[in-house]
Formats: C-alpha cells, sequence, structure tokens
C-alpha cells in the first residue's frame, strides 16, 4: 500500500452480537455498522484465550499463547518475535497506542516498538458525572471510551503528516458497566434493585454467594448494551474526525475485540474462567484497503483471532508474505489468576467443541514413568534385589514399544484421581454447550486430546514477574481479576 494509514481498535470484552451488523435484535450500532457494510465482516472468528494480556500478545505478534508464552498477568511479552508497532516503525511508520486499562501497562512489553504509548490515567482525565468504579488509592486505573478518542485524535494532529499506525483499546464494556444514562431506556435508568454493573456483584454472584434475578440479569444486559453503544458514539466520532481531516480514504481500519463476555449464560457475568462460546467469540470487521485481501465481503470460515497479525503483515508488507492459519480446530486457553485455581484448554472445529484441564503427564516424561514403574513394582512385585531389577528392566523393554498407550493409560488414572472435568459438544446443533457428551463420544474426545498434545509440545513456559512487590497486584484485585 502506498501512503496508508492503520488504526487498530480492540474492544475488552465485547460480544459480536451485541453490534446490530452481526444480530439487530439486541442493540443498534450505526457506526460500527457503516464500518462494515462498506468493508469486511468476519462471522466465526474466537479468541486464543479470554485472559486480556494473553489475547493482547496473539494480536501484537502473532503467535498462540503455547508459543509466546504469557499465561496470565504476571508474565511480560518476551523480545524474541517482533510487534506489529516493531514491524511499522521499521517500514518509518509513526506508531502510537492508546490503551483503556492498566492490564495493558507498557512495562510488560506491550508498548515495544511504539513511539507514542498512553498508559497513565491522570485525574485531568477524571470524568466526574460519571463514576469510575473501583479507583485505586484514588487513582484512576481504566479510563472512558471518549478519553481513548480524545487522545487518539490529538496524536492523529501531530502524526497525519506521516504513515502512521494507531492502536487504539476500549474499557467501556468490561466489568464494571458504565454507560452513560442518556444511552439507557427509562425502565433501567429507574431500576431500583442490586444490580449496578459492578465487579463485586457480578463476582458474588459467579461465586454462588448472591442470587441474581431476571431482571437483576436483564439490568447488567442493558447496562451492558448502553456500555456498547457508547462505544458505537465514540467510533462516530473517530470517523468524523478521519474524515473531516481528510483522512478516512487513506486509512484501513480493524475493529474486533480480546474476547467475548458471559451475561448471565452459565450462570455467570464475565469472562476469565470458562471458555464456552459467548465468551471466545469476538467480532472481526476490516475497512478500507486492507479488505480488499478477500474477494467477499462476508467470511463464514472458523478463524482465530491469531491470523489478523499476519492479515496485516500481507497487507502492508511489513515482512515476507505468508499464508494464514491453516488448522482446522480453533484453541483457545485460559490459565486464570491463582484465587480460582482455573485451568481450562480447548479445541474448536466445525462440528465439536472440547474444553478440559491442562495435561498432566507429557510424552516421554522419566519422572512420571519411574513413579509408575515403582507402584507397579510395590504393588504386583512381592521380591527384592535382583528380581525386581530385572522385571523393571523388562518392563522398560515393554513400554518401549508401547509407550504412547502407557502414558494415556497413566494419564487417565492420574485425571480420574484428580476428578478432571472433560467437556465435549456437538456444536453443529448443541451452540448454547449445553449437552455435554463426553461419556458417550469417547473416540471424539480421545482425536481432540491427540491434537491438542500436538499442539502444545515443546510449550513456551514464559517469563514471570513478581507483581506482589508492586502496586499492580491491587490494582487488578480491584478489576477482579486477583
Amino acid at each position: 500500500m502506498s501512503k496508508h494509514n492503520l488504526i487498530y481498535i480492540v474492544v475488552d470484552s465485547l460480544r459480536p452480537d451485541y453490534l446490530s451488523c452481526y444480530d439487530s435484535s439486541k442493540n443498534q450500532t450505526p457506526s460500527i455498522d457503516r464500518l462494515a457494510k462498506s468493508g469486511l465482516i468476519f462471522n466465526n472468528v474466537f479468541s486464543v484465550s479470554t485472559v486480556t494480556p494473553v489475547v493482547f500478545s496473539t494480536l501484537f505478534t502473532g503467535t498462540f499463547p503455547y508459543e509466546h508464552g504469557i499465561k496470565e498477568f504476571s508474565y511480560v511479552l518476551s523480545d524474541k518475535n517482533k510487534t506489529l508497532a516493531e514491524l511499522f516503525k521499521s517500514k518509518n511508520y509513526r506508531t502510537g497506542a492508546v490503551v483503556g486499562s492498566v492490564v495493558l501497562d507498557g512495562s510488560r512489553g506491550f508498548s515495544r516498538g511504539f513511539d507514542y504509548y498512553d498508559d497513565k490515567f491522570d485525574k485531568k482525565y477524571y470524568i466526574k458525572d460519571r463514576k469510575v468504579f473501583n479507583d485505586y488509592n484514588n487513582e484512576v486505573i481504566y479510563r472512558l471510551g471518549e478519553v481513548v478518542i480524545e487522545k487518539a485524535k490529538n496524536w492523529i494532529d501531530k502524526s497525519q503528516h506521516e504513515n502512521f499506525f494507531l492502536f487504539l483499546h476500549f474499557w467501556d464494556n468490561h466489568l464494571p458497566y458504565n454507560p452513560p444514562e442518556s444511552l439507557l431506556g427509562e425502565k433501567e435508568v429507574n431500576y431500583s434493585g442490586k444490580a449496578d454493573g459492578s465487579v463485586v456483584l457480578a463476582e458474588n454472584y459467579n461465586a454462588e454467594n448472591e442470587t441474581l434475578d431476571k431482571e437483576d440479569l436483564d439490568q447488567y444486559k442493558a447496562l451492558y448494551g448502553g456500555a456498547t453503544r457508547h462505544v458505537d458514539n465514540c467510533i462516530e466520532k473517530l470517523i468524523r474526525y478521519l474524515e473531516d481531516n481528510n483522512l478516512m480514504e487513506n486509512t484501513s481500519i480493524i475493529f474486533t475485540a480480546d474476547h467475548g463476555e458471559a451475561l448471565g449464560e452459565y450462570s455467570y457475568i464475565g469472562h476469565g474462567r470458562l471458555l464456552y462460546d459467548r465468551i471466545i467469540q469476538v467480532p472481526l470487521i476490516m475497512h478500507g484497503e486492507i479488505a480488499n485481501q478477500y474477494e467477499n465481503s462476508v467470511i463464514e470460515k472458523n478463524t482465530s483471532n491469531a491470523d489478523i497479525f499476519q492479515n496485516i503483515v500481507n497487507a502492508f508488507y511489513l515482512a515476507d508474505k505468508k499464508d494464514l492459519q491453516k488448522k482446522e480446530e480453533i484453541y483457545c486457553e485460559t490459565y486464570f489468576p491463582k484465587k480460582f485455581e482455573n485451568k481450562r484448554i480447548c479445541l474448536r472445529n466445525n462440528e465439536w467443541k472440547y474444553i478440559r484441564e491442562p495435561f498432566t503427564v507429557n510424552d516421554g516424561g522419566k519422572k512420571n514413568y519411574w513413579q509408575f514403574t515403582k507402584i507397579f513394582v510395590k504393588r504386583f512385585v512381592n521380591s527384592k534385589g535382583s528380581r525386581v531389577f530385572l522385571l523393571r528392566k523388562l518392563f522398560d523393554r515393554f513400554i518401549s514399544k508401547n509407550k504412547e498407550q502407557l502414558w494415556n493409560d497413566i494419564e487417565n488414572v492420574l485425571e480420574k484421581r484428580r476428578g478432571v472435568r472433560r467437556e465435549l459438544y456437538y456444536i453443529k446443533e448443541d451452540f448454547l454447550e449445553q449437552n455435554n457428551l463426553i461419556s458417550k463420544k469417547l473416540d471424539v474426545a480421545k482425536k481432540m486430546d491427540d491434537l491438542l498434545k500436538s499442539r502444545l509440545s515443546g510449550e513456551n513456559q514464559g517469563e514471570k514477574n513478581d507483581i506482589s512487590k508492586t502496586d499492580m497486584e491491587e490494582k487488578l484485585k480491584s478489576l477482579g481479576y486477583m
């Protein structure tokens, strides 16, 4: 592309069905619809994780979580992979970012390659007539969408005479839901129940320490819908600004989310701990010249958001052109913070969705093999010395021919002992994931297990920071993460 800019917009926790270009029955979002109508819309995009820093590590590097090694909030993005900002900067683009929350703190590697990375939240931008919940030590730890747009416009004013790459992160659809009253209906404004859109009430509901009736859940949904309309208003301001400055024709826009959100489905509000489709499906819209890579204006194919990176690289000639991911199965994981002891991995294709806890035994794990051998000898052989040694040698020779089956047997024993939960859904018909078929379709689960093991072989364990020694842990706690 000759003299062309990119604005990359990611809205935290945004479900596609709350955008009217995906589902007009819940909400109206005319500005986002406008981008979709004259651009490209993907109907089946799924995220690699439900934990924000994990997803952004993928969006910035094009690698899966098991490749970049980021598991949750205490990890640091390694410099082994070039980020989008670094690639744009190498092509003489101006690079800028405005983030909506402390979860994308630049000190953990996310600011690499950006000339300007605004992750500071000061009182100057505190909006008094809209309460910002969960201030930490009277410090604003996230910002509203109108502030993101204001800062973005200020940066573009200084950068528009050069090619630029601008990344924008919106927090409005993340708990706590706090839209302007003007975007709510009379019923929602006059609601007098306990559903205040807060993190604390949602967490208590998720932990079954609090009950919410249909009216309460409807209020949460209404607040979420209002937050979505507020983001749409912000996008309208951005489009108008680009048009007024003759930048629209020379600027491509990508609009997406890091993950979705549960709004009472699965008796849950929020994201992070579950991997059901309402939580991992995201919108994806491309507008401008970047959309010309595709012949059709609507893409139905199952797609991972890990592919967005390569789409950008190919369109802007940032590096050698590569094919997009060709794996049929979509991978997703959550290693939510220790407070919840929640770890899940999943694979999803056109027919099946498989969710399980991570594996406990790795192929070739000598430690587990010898533990199993000792148990075998202790339980089934009542002798000592050379007989035990001979038995162990014979056993070793036996498993060299049957190692894969043995590891599966060991794993099954350990999983039964630990009570590992596995879920399998025929999503071609059971799209709400309500009928767990794991006991009836063990052959399908076995195939999915094999595919997962193949993906996770050589998994990158990542680099951790001890955030307990900083104020970041307290900030994350106030947002419901720790």
